[in-house]
């Protein structure tokens, strides 16, 4: 990431240099991996045809996980993960 970073500042600052437009666009996909919901998923896979046997090990991969919030050496509750994939 701070490889292409410095790569972008880098276009931008020829492009400034030579006086020609520059435009860029930038999306923020970790919001969208902490959003997905399983269910929906599912529902939008089977729409697809999507092959039985990846939706299989797509829902093993994804189902099931569990997390725990840690502050300052005080640990939560284990809580079940219902929505969001690992990134």
């Amino acid at each position: 990431m701070a490889v292409r970073l410095v790569s972008m500042i880098d276009q931008i600052r020829q492009s400034l240099s030579m006086n020609t437009a520059t435009a860029a666009l930038f999306v923020d996909f970790s919001s969208a991996f902490n959003q997905l919901w399983f269910n929906g998923l599912w529902l939008k896979l089977t729409k697809l045809n999507c092959p039985l046997y990846l939706m299989q090990w797509l829902r093993h991969y994804l189902e099931e996980r569990k997390a725990y919030i840690f502050i300052e050496e005080i640990s939560s509750v284990t809580f079940n993960l219902s929505k969001g994939v690992p990134q």
